[in-house]
């Protein structure tokens, strides 16, 4: 008895992404037998006895969930786990509209041929395989923001021509991958004891807004958040930014953002620095905290760097402690420390001693 010889024929296109699968031929299958919205399928005049996806074996397409702008896709079109002589596929692309999004895919082997000579459409150049690879890379600049994989094939019967053959059909979806945020500048002008923070991206995706952050090195030199930003959300067009920090005592500020997404992802950008200018000869910040126990600090900020000494008096005006003796260097904090374990509680007054100034804070140790 002679055995009949089963023949399988692949076809798959995509629509938002097309994959199609045509008539099994030697040497390719005709164009546009995709079952996409406005081709044909493999039923239509050919493959014509049993409904579509009446056979039993799976017929798929594997390809990434997503793809990025000008980055190239590999699809693949398969019956899994089969093993015959005899297979064929087709692939084409178009967007939601009808017309092809993915014009030009890539021919990535000897296995694959344009078909009909039809640059849009992909087909076997052979039916040897039981699967086949195509390689799409969207356009770099607009490509579709979604798209559909369809795909068409078939198994053939080996009796009364292609009479008795069976047809499957499958789809697959892929979307543009977000875009990250991207920040493209980020700057801060000083005015005064204000600091004018501006950023601008170039892009966003699911852009929640962005955490303003400050830092002061000296007594709490750690960032905190001060302010919060609104995000444009998604766009691939240029967005601005601004916020503006008030009344900064002198000394160098550092910033930064905290970039939030909708699904609360985040992405810190690097650190700026900006530096307030001692608005007279020096600046001595209150003590923190006040009252204390056994420590406390403050800072000391002159305008031009000088030798300075810094000392604690009792109420006595007796000095009960030299907290610094050295340079300062101009516009830079001194951080000093009034270290009073060893004293009674009471009343003590922390004097700086300049070149060009001379000043004083009061302090309360309590136990």
């Amino acid at each position: 008895m002679m055995m009949a010889t089963l023949a399988r024929f692949v076809l798959a296109t995509v629509v938002f992404v097309t994959l199609t699968a045509a008539i099994l031929n030697g040497g390719g299958a005709p164009a546009e037998r995709t079952n996409a919205p406005g081709n044909q399928t493999c039923l239509d005049g050919c493959h014509n006895t049993f409904t579509l996806n009446e056979g039993g074996l799976t017929f798929s397409i594997t390809s990434p969930g997503t793809y990025s702008a000008g980055v190239p896709v590999s699809i693949t079109v398969s019956f899994p786990g089969q093993a015959s002589s005899s297979f064929g596929f087709e692939v084409s692309v178009h967007d939601g509209s009808g017309f092809h999004a993915l014009d030009n895919p890539t021919v990535i082997d000897a296995n694959t041929e344009y078909a009909d000579g039809n640059a849009n459409y992909v087909t076997h150049a052979n039916t040897g395989q039981t699967s086949w690879n195509v390689q799409w890379t969207p356009s770099a600049s607009g490509p579709p923001a979604s798209v559909t994989i369809y795909a068409a094939g078939v198994e053939g019967s080996g009796g009364n021509g292609n009479k008795q053959d069976y047809v499957y059909t499958a789809t697959k979806g892929m979307s543009l991958a977000p875009l990250p945020v991207e920040l493209a500048e980020f700057s801060g002008v000083v005015d005064g004891s204000n600091v004018e923070l501006t950023w601008w991206t170039a892009s966003e995706s699911q852009n929640a807004g962005f955490e303003v952050q400050q830092m002061k090195p000296g007594i709490d030199a750690r960032f905190k958040t001060i302010a919060f930003v609104n995000g444009t959300g998604t766009t691939s067009s240029r967005s601005d930014y601004s916020h503006q920090v008030d009344g900064l005592l002198p000394g160098k500020y550092f910033f930064r953002l905290r970039q939030i997404d909708f699904d609360g992802t985040t992405t810190t950008s690097p650190q700026i620095e900006t530096t307030i200018a001692v608005p007279g000869q020096y600046h001595l910040s209150p003590a923190y905290p006040n009252p204390f126990n056994p420590t406390t600090l403050l800072e000391l900020t002159v305008e031009r760097s000088q030798h300075v000494t810094v000392v604690a008096v009792d109420a006595a005006g007796r000095q009960v402690a030299t907290l610094y003796d050295g340079e300062s260097t101009s516009n830079q904090p001194l951080v000093v420390e009034f270290d009073a374990r060893e004293l009674p509680t009471g009343l003590y007054v922390i004097r700086a001693q300049g070149e060009t100034f001379s000043t004083s804070r009061s302090v309360t140790l309590l136990r």
